[in-house]
């Protein structure tokens, strides 16, 4: 499998009295089809890899790569139309215009792109809405829909562009455990349908459906444990323990 994203020697620093390293010296690769959890303390610098190999974030040192391309020093604009063809973005809290209703909401990336017409993107939308379990709400106004639903729309507005990998920032953090697992699933049927997907998380339920959990600390990847897919029973108890063994 090919490379779908590379950081290289990525630095990143906040301040100047003192300076604090956020990211320190960072290698990582991303595969095509991969799927790999992020862990660590809070304030390690989680978050803030997502957000630098995502683009979303300037880095001090290193390089970033996406197919090829390199993302570290580009211009800003290009950088977002990269953005928008290449990533997938699900957070926590879905963003959504509250005067849009969710099929409008998901639309809403694809509005730039005019290498597809409207029927194109509608047709997609309302796929993935359906796909998600999600259709019948395609009406609604995103005040009168429950959190998992709400999430299975963010879902859906960030596979709009066929996107080459899903950045997801503790995607089940907002959710009861019932909405939390039925939104892994999705995740994990997303991603054995050929996307790759980089998650931020600190629950060890989240991180076992990934097939790579990368424990930082301090600014740095630590450890990296390959899950034993062949142990579906054991997949929490592997993340339990690496996460012990990590001090998360």
């Amino acid at each position: 499998m090919e490379n779908i994203l590379t950081g290289i020697k990525i630095e990143k620093s906040f301040g100047d009295d003192p300076k604090v390293t956020i990211l320190d010296k960072v290698d990582i690769e991303i595969k095509q089809g991969d799927f790999v959890a992020i862990m660590g303390p809070s304030g390690c610098g989680k978050t803030t890899l997502l957000f630098a190999l995502s683009g979303t974030d300037t880095i001090d040192q290193g390089l970033i790569e996406c197919e090829g391309i390199r993302l570290t020093g580009m211009k800003e604009r290009r950088l977002a139309d990269l953005r928008r063809e290449k990533f997938g973005f699900i957070f926590q809290q879905p963003t959504m215009l509250k005067n849009l209703n969710l099929l409008d909401n998901i639309l809403l990336p694809v509005l730039q792109n005019t290498q597809k017409n409207k029927a194109d993107n509608l047709s997609r939308a309302k796929s993935l809405m359906q796909k998600t379990g999600i259709s019948e709400l395609a009406e609604r106004e995103t005040t009168k829909v429950s959190g998992g639903q709400l999430q299975r729309a963010g879902i859906c507005r960030a596979l709009m562009s066929q996107p080459a990998i899903l950045f997801a920032d503790e995607p089940t953090g907002a959710l009861n455990s019932k909405a939390a697992e039925e939104i892994m699933t999705l995740l994990t049927t997303i991603n054995q349908e050929g996307t790759a997907i980089l998650l931020v998380t600190h629950d060890a339920k989240v991180a076992a459906k990934a097939e790579r959990v990368l424990f930082m600390k301090d600014g740095k990847i630590m450890t990296e444990l390959n899950i034993d897919s062949s142990l579906e029973e054991g997949r929490v108890e592997q993340v339990l323990s690496a996460m012990k063994a990590n001090g998360v």
